[in-house]
């Protein structure tokens, strides 16, 4: 997922996506009290409603290779479906 999202190395910019850590991979409601991750919930909530947003899960990313902080962090929003398996509903940054 992490390849289809950010891209496969074809260019400077994507290349720096082409390897990651996973920082933390949990269900939304697990991310309240945490202050690193709880505001990423209230934007779940606000883009999908309440009922998808609990259903769906926060992971966030480093990118080892990226030149700067910014650049250097990923957060994406996952759910599952019947259908689909997987997949990624939103791309935070």
């Amino acid at each position: 997922m992490i390849p289809k999202t950010y891209g496969t190395g074809q260019n400077d910019i994507s290349d720096i996506y082409t390897k990651w850590n996973v920082v933390t991979a949990k269900p939304f409601p697990k991310t309240v009290g945490i202050k690193e991750e709880e505001a990423y919930f209230g934007i779940a909530k606000t883009l999908c409603g309440k009922e998808v947003a609990e259903k769906s899960w926060l992971v966030r990313l480093d990118f080892p290779k990226a030149p700067g902080a910014d650049l250097a962090q990923g957060q994406i929003f996952l759910a599952k479906s019947k259908e689909k398996g997987w997949f990624v509903w939103f791309q935070y940054h």
